[in-house]
């Protein structure tokens, strides 16, 4: 089976969908011997190309397209013209795993969904993701299948769009390598040099407004007057609502209590995260929720928002918060630095974490493919 790959968030860092994507395009080439992957990145930008996030394979062509990817998405959202082909050249299926499924002459259309966020919290996404919600219904239309990370989304996009309810596919992601396996903490060099003191709270993710920084920020104030010996750690790089959040917080973000570590290499988040005496995710809105459970394959104890999905991928083996209540979160990462879980906690955790594997991502998405296919 010949498929094609939208891969244009595996240009440059990875973030959220460019790990997801690396990932699926590694395990798939492992787990079928059969399939031959072209991955097609858009972008107009000079020198702008797949990198070392594409493994060198004999069954893996990755592509150099010059075409900006916001215009054509734009034109792809109203018409059925240029078809993906004309840049992939002939694929059995088509995949696009970051919400936006091209026109397709001939191949079969899978599409990746992975939150309705810009529909539900539209405030919280810049203006470019909130159009997704007006194009959604075009991009789907196309797809043969629609795969999406949980029960959760499944529910949301049925309820959004209920001609997607048949062919929407539950596939979950898989843990990174780097969190999935032994590792140890962030060399002491590395860490004095980022800023990092013990004991420390982690954070993993977008810093931004639908994550909740700012109820986090509330709550560490809070932290800060019992235990102003503990530090907390962000790590990730700006989203929509972080200047107005840096504001908001400027004295705390000023006193050595927070350290905003930025983006790090996947090596280096997952040490900081096996380091941190805790790992807190209050996000307010999510589609399945993968740092919280890489927190748990490294072995940290987690925090977080008690919402319906965090619910149904976490399990019992968080604590969970509600996501508005400072106070609420205070204490939970108080009681977790002055009490920490029993290691027997933390191996269930860690057992229910390696569930999530992209070999089995990889055997969900061949699935989908096999069906779209075969019509």
């Amino acid at each position: 089976m010949r498929v094609g790959i939208e891969a244009t968030s595996m240009l440059g860092p990875l973030t959220g969908v460019g790990h997801t994507t690396a990932a699926l395009v590694r395990a798939l080439v492992e787990t079928d011997p059969e399939v031959e992957l072209v991955l097609v990145p858009l972008s107009g930008r000079r020198g702008h190309r797949l990198g070392l996030s594409v493994p060198e394979h004999p069954r893996i062509t990755p592509l150099r397209v010059r075409v900006p990817s916001r215009p054509l998405a734009a034109v792809w959202a109203k018409g059925s013209w240029p078809p993906i082909e004309l840049f992939s050249g002939q694929v059995d299926v088509f995949h696009g795993p970051n919400f936006m499924l091209p026109p397709l002459l001939k191949a079969a259309g899978v599409m990746t969904v992975h939150d309705i966020a810009f529909v539900r919290l539209p405030g919280s996404a810049s203006a470019a993701i909130r159009a997704y919600a007006d194009s959604l219904p075009m991009w789907t239309a196309r797809a043969h299948r629609i795969l999406v990370p949980s029960g959760f989304t499944a529910d949301e996009l049925s309820a959004f769009l209920p001609a997607t309810a048949g062919r929407i596919r539950v596939v979950p992601p898989g843990v990174r390598a780097s969190f999935a396996e032994p590792g140890g903490e962030l060399a002491p060099p590395r860490r004095e040099a980022l800023g990092i003191r013990s004991p420390y709270v982690a954070y993993l993710g977008t810093l931004e407004s639908r994550k909740n920084i700012d109820k986090l920020l509330e709550a560490f104030a809070l932290v800060a007057v019992k235990r102003p010996d503990a530090q907390l750690v962000l790590v990730g790089g700006p989203g929509t609502g972080w200047d107005d959040i840096q504001r908001d917080h400027a004295d705390l973000l000023g006193s050595g209590s927070v350290l905003v570590a930025g983006y790090l290499p996947d090596e280096e988040a997952a040490a900081v995260v096996r380091g941190a005496s805790l790992f807190v995710y209050p996000s307010l809105y999510e589609g399945f929720g993968m740092p919280p459970v890489e927190a748990m394959a490294a072995g940290t104890p987690v925090v977080a928002s008690d919402i319906p999905v965090l619910r149904e991928v976490l399990g019992s083996h968080a604590t969970l918060v509600p996501p508005h209540d400072a106070d609420a979160w205070a204490e939970a990462i108080v009681a977790a630095l002055d009490g920490p879980p029993p290691a027997e906690a933390l191996d269930r955790a860690r057992t229910h974490a390696s569930g999530f594997t992209w070999t089995a991502t990889a055997s969900g998405v061949l699935a989908a493919y096999r069906e779209a296919v075969s019509g």
